[in-house]
């Protein structure tokens, strides 16, 4: 996700297709460490859901998320 121009579509789609690994992967963490009672994976599986969430938006936008917009 660090590159100072727009994904190309195929891009895009690899990006979105991480982001359904990384909150399927998140969600199951979250059910079961609510499931043996673990907050210490319930906290980690959260922060995997919101990597999952930057990489949804960067792929929605197009572009990476650290990129700004230059004004010529």
């Amino acid at each position: 996700m660090l590159r100072p121009k727009k994904f190309r579509p195929f891009e895009s789609l690899i990006v979105r297709g991480i982001a359904l690994l990384l909150l399927g992967a998140g969600i199951a963490g979250v059910v079961l460490s609510v499931a043996r009672g673990n907050w210490q994976s319930g906290v980690a599986s959260a922060g995997v859901l919101v990597i999952a969430a930057v990489y949804f938006w960067a792929g929605r936008r197009g572009r990476p998320v650290g990129e700004k917009k230059l004004k010529r």
